[in-house]
């Protein structure tokens, strides 16, 4: 069955509607509207809550998941977070199974199947990534599809930890599930589950527990959308449906239309593909007319070579997490919002890879969105009346993820994530006030840290520290919020395998908004061969942060500092994870004083940053700013400015002069990052 990208991406707009089915829509009672909107809000809850019971994943664990509900044609109507993520990408599946599956007397739909796929070829994001999904039939007709997906860290890749970094194609990525159905008329398929678990041989446990708990979940939100359709009617049910696409449609376009017109761009670079050091770019131009918008990413960087790779619907995806918690915040987090939209994603970019690419590094090529969106709609929405208050600078990114496997302390295999280092990332400013300090993971916002003592139970690990990063903020008149650094030492295992990944430790990556700075750029540290377990037992202080450990150097042993990646660890071995911190919002000069002498009592930001960037001088026995010092500091750096700086047409010119000092392999061609070699995938 032929794989369509075309169709794959028209799916994700809402189907049209019947005037029979938008005229029972539109004639719901406004309360009673609003009173069922909000019960199918509690059933996707409740189905949420079980599937966090049953799961055994860290990232599960820590909320990184979701369940939706959607209409026959598979349409998203709502979701409970977690992530949006799953829920996105699931209509394509959906709609997969509906075209190719229902009508075929080999395969069917029937009452009581549960599909899972997680292949991106025919709408996943990443191999981790599963999704269920299943039909809810009522009195013999489908009326809704519900859908549950979160990330499970074995697919029996090449790497452990379903992150393959060292793949050079999707043949290298171990479990590829087009749509299957694992339930059949209410009974598990034991010979394709067991297929399955020998995949994720590396860690069976978590797979399978990952796995039943998705079923699970959907069986629930099933089992309760029955019920309201015993209560209400299977009409009133899809006009239910409907009403809640019309209106994140309408919704969406008519705060739009509220914005000005114009072309809008934004672009990002990272200094690795993963683990390879390499530097590459991301160009989104926005074309905004009316109630439409069109994004347009001709000048991405090719595909590459290794796992670094997405597909559009990925992006698409991603992007969706932005748009319904911010601009769209108080809509209907349905399939209709996106109907204002179209993407524009070149193949044989970094963002519509080839077939058989990797694509196991998807979602961190995806969370590069919460950079490239911010800043557009920023600017589209400031001279909003209604909605300049939405206006907000970039997230951080998970730029310390870190895969680990081995053999746990009991002697059990293992691979899992740590959530510490993917949900701990810094919100940006926001254009009122600061963000929230290690408040997110933008492909799941309302997901959070593992427990320590739970990880510390189900890994062979022990935490030395975890807090934040000093001066890992965006600096700006509103500052971005902090990142969280961990620090892991080995304990009950001899040897643990750690695949880390997403490295900005050279180029920062993304921008403030409105003369906000970006974030921080740091590299990784590990220590082996340490005796830091000997100093703990022995009651000696540790450092407690990355900076200390290497700028003390009580600890003694190896150690390494890079940006990408590092060698398997050792027991009692020590290595850290990092977020990256938020960018920041408006001048950095009209920060108020007492505010940047507070962050460096608190040990947000340091002396150097508060007295050279924000320009505040205060005394550092009472903690008080000086105002009349700080007023006239900044009143010389205003000056200074202007004697540095020069027009645009000056600078641009000089600016277009500049070359790179050799080639750059990931980039593109240089100025345009077209293709620049072929990419053979074996």
């Amino acid at each position: 069955m032929k794989i369509n990208k075309d169709e794959l991406m028209q799916w994700l707009k809402p189907s049209k509607p019947t005037e029979d089915e938008l005229a029972s829509a539109m004639a719901l009672m406004h309360g009673d509207y609003e009173v069922y909107a909000e019960r199918l809000n509690m059933i996707v809850q409740e189905a949420r809550e079980v599937y966090l019971r049953i799961g055994q994943s860290q990232p599960l664990l820590a909320g990184d998941m979701v369940v939706g509900v959607h209409n026959a044609q598979g349409d998203l109507i709502t979701a409970c977070l977690g992530t949006f993520l799953h829920t996105v990408t699931a209509q394509l599946p959906i709609k997969y199974v509906i075209k190719n599956f229902k009508d075929n007397p080999n395969i069917e739909v029937n009452e009581g199947d549960i599909f899972v796929t997680n292949e991106a070829n025919y709408g996943g994001i990443h191999n981790p990534d599963v999704i269920a999904f299943m039909p809810v039939f009522y009195k013999g007709e489908i009326i809704a599809w519900t859908t549950s997906g979160n990330h499970t860290p074995e697919t029996g890749g090449c790497d452990p930890g379903g992150f393959c970094t060292s793949a050079k194609s999707k043949h290298d990525e171990g479990l590829k599930l087009p749509p299957v159905k694992l339930v059949d008329r209410g009974k598990l398929r034991e010979d394709w589950f067991e297929m399955i678990l020998n995949f994720g041989s590396r860690s069976r446990r978590i797979v399978e527990g990952d796995f039943r708990a998705r079923l699970t979940a959907c069986d629930r939100a099933r089992r309760r959308i029955l019920e309201l359709a015993e209560e209400k009617g299977a009409g009133y049910v899809k006009a239910l449906f409907r009403r809640l696409l019309v209106d994140g449609e309408e919704g969406a376009k008519n705060k739009i239309s509220r914005w000005n017109d114009g072309t809008y761009r934004s672009v990002v670079f990272l200094d690795s593909t993963g683990v390879v050091p390499g530097l590459w770019r991301m160009h989104l131009t926005a074309h905004k007319v009316g109630d439409h918008i069109n994004f347009d990413f001709t000048g991405t960087s090719p595909e590459q070579e290794g796992f670094w790779n997405a597909m559009p619907w990925a992006m698409v995806s991603v992007a969706a997490q932005y748009l319904y918690a911010h601009p769209f915040h108080d809509l209907p987090t349905s399939s209709g919002v996106l109907a204002a939209f179209d993407w524009n994603m070149p193949a044989g970019t970094i963002v519509n890879a080839s077939p058989d690419a990797a694509t196991s590094g998807a979602v961190l090529v995806a969370e590069f969105m919460g950079k490239l969106l911010p800043p557009i709609f920023s600017s589209m929405m400031y001279s909003s009346k209604e909605d300049k208050h939405l206006s907000g600078a970039p997230i951080g990114l998970v730029f310390g993820c870190i895969a680990l496997a081995g053999i746990t302390q009991r002697g059990l295999p293992f691979a899992d994530l740590s959530s510490q280092t993917m949900n701990g990332a810094g919100s940006g400013a926001r254009m009122d006030k600061d963000g929230i300090d290690s408040g997110v993971f933008h492909p799941a916002l309302y997901a959070s840290g593992s427990d320590h003592e739970e990880m510390e139970i189900q890994n062979p690990v022990i935490h030395n520290h975890y807090r934040h990063v000093v001066d890992s903020c965006g600096h700006g008149k509103y500052r971005g919020s902090s990142a969280i650094e961990v620090g892991y030492i080995i304990y009950g295992s001899n040897v643990v395998h750690r695949v880390k990944f997403f490295s900005g430790g050279r180029v920062v990556c993304g921008n403030g908004v409105f003369g906000g700075y970006p974030s921080f750029a740091s590299s990784w540290l590990s220590i082996d061969n340490t005796n830091m377990l000997d100093m703990i037992k022995s009651g000696k202080d540790v450092p407690k942060s990355v900076r200390e450990l290497v700028t003390s150097k009580v600890v003694s042993g190896d150690y390494l500092a890079t940006h990408y990646g590092g060698p398997d660890m050792h027991s009692e071995g020590f290595f850290s994870g990092h977020t990256q911190g938020g960018c920041g919002y408006g001048d950095a000069l009209e920060r108020e004083p007492q505010s940047v002498v507070d962050d460096v009592r608190y040990g947000f930001l340091t002396d150097w940053s508060a007295r050279n960037i924000y320009k505040v001088a205060y005394n550092p026995e009472n903690w008080i700013a000086d105002l009349l010092e700080t007023q006239e500091l900044r009143r010389l750096e205003r000056e200074d400015r202007i004697r540095r700086g020069t027009s645009f047409a000056e600078f641009e010119s000089k600016w277009l002069e500049k070359r790179p000092a050799s080639d750059l392999m990931y980039y593109g061609s240089w100025p345009n990052a077209e293709p620049n070699r072929p990419i053979i995938r074996l």
